[in-house]
C-alpha cells in the first residue's frame, strides 16, 4: 500500500503541538517545564537545594533547545527533506519513506507510537523523529487502505489513543 502526500508548515506545527500533548515522554517534559516555573529555586545550600537546581536547570536548557529546533524548522527554507512531497510505502516487513531529498527504510517494531488526529496520522520513530501524514491531503479510501495496513504490521502498545474507527 503506497500513499502519496504534501507536507506544509501548518502540518509541521500541528504535529508538534500533538506530540507535547498525546506522546507520553513528551508529557513528561512539559510537566518537568511546568515544574521549573511553579518552584522557587532553593537557596539553603544543600545537597537536595542542588540537585533540584540541577534538575530545573537541564530542564530549562531542554525547553529552550526544544524552542529553537521548532522555529527553525519552521523557517524559510528549512526542513527541506520534511516540508515538500512525501511518499509512504507498506510493506510486509518494512515500510518506505521517501522525498525528492531522501529515503527512508525501517521494521515495523521500530515505530514507538502512532497517534490519529482529525487532520494528521503521525507515525512516531523516537522522541525526535516521526512522519507527519496530513488526512486531508489523501483520498479517503486510500487513508482507510493504509492505517488498516499501519495497524496489521505496528505492534498495538504502540498506539497512543485508541483510533477511531474512519468512515
Amino acid at each position: 500500500m503506497t500513499i502519496t502526500y504534501r507536507v506544509t508548515r501548518r502540518d509541521v506545527a500541528r504535529a508538534s503541538r500533538t506530540m507535547h500533548l498525546r506522546y507520553p515522554r513528551q508529557r513528561l517534559f512539559m510537566l518537568g517545564y511546568l515544574l521549573l516555573f511553579l518552584l522557587p529555586p532553593p537557596h539553603d545550600g544543600s545537597l537536595s537545594g542542588f540537585i533540584v537546581k540541577l534538575i530545573t536547570s537541564i530542564l530549562l536548557v531542554l525547553g529552550i533547545l526544544w524552542i529553537i529546533t521548532t522555529i527553525m524548522s519552521l523557517l524559510p527554507g528549512k526542513g527541506r527533506g520534511l516540508i515538500c512531497e512525501h511518499t509512504f510505502t507498506a510493506l510486509p516487513d518494512e515500510w518506505i519513506e521517501k522525498t525528492e531529498f531522501n529515503e527512508t527504510h525501517g521494521k515495523w517494531g521500530s515505530i514507538t507510537g502512532v497517534i490519529e488526529t482529525k487532520q494528521l496520522l503521525l507515525i512516531i520513530i523516537d522522541h525526535t523523529n516521526s512522519h507527519v501524514i496530513p488526512r486531508t491531503t489523501i483520498d479517503a479510501d486510500a487513508y482507510r487502505s493504509f492505517l488498516k495496513a499501519v495497524r496489521e504490521n505496528v505492534p498495538k502498545e504502540a498506539f497512543i489513543r485508541p483510533v477511531q474507527a474512519t468512515s
